[in-house]
């Protein structure tokens, strides 16, 4: 969450520098929250901002498991990317990845779960 909200900033020429985070869930689960705040906090860490708040359990908003991100950054007055300089015959590069990330995540799932009758879930418990 953490890494596409940076990158979706970085794409546009902007500077991370805070991320409030929300995470909702029907019942808490101590180890669960736990592991996301580690997560958290490393992803924070990794992409050198700070985690500056955010809401925790919502059960009677919730059925299951919500975790997102807005993260706020800064740039030159200017320097945003916004596209109008792209024109035809400039060049686009790519560059490999080592695995499946943000949006890809979306397509496996759809690919994967129907195949293998994979169920989101914590020590056998639906969340």
């Amino acid at each position: 969450m953490i890494a596409m909200n940076v990158n979706d900033l970085l794409c546009v020429g902007v500077e991370s520098i805070v991320l409030v985070d929300y995470l909702a869930v029907r019942e808490p689960h101590e180890r669960v929250f736990e592991e996301i705040a580690k997560g958290l906090y490393e992803g924070a860490k990794q992409a050198g901002i700070a985690i500056v708040g955010g809401d925790r359990v919502m059960p009677d908003l919730i059925n299951g498991f919500d975790l997102a991100g807005t993260a706020i950054g800064i740039a030159e007055k200017g320097n945003v990317i916004t596209g109008e300089g792209i024109r035809p015959g400039d060049a686009v590069l790519g560059i490999a990845s080592f695995g499946i990330h943000s949006n890809g995540l979306t397509l496996a799932r759809k690919l994967l779960i129907p195949k293998y009758g994979l169920d989101y879930g914590y020590e056998g418990k639906k969340l």
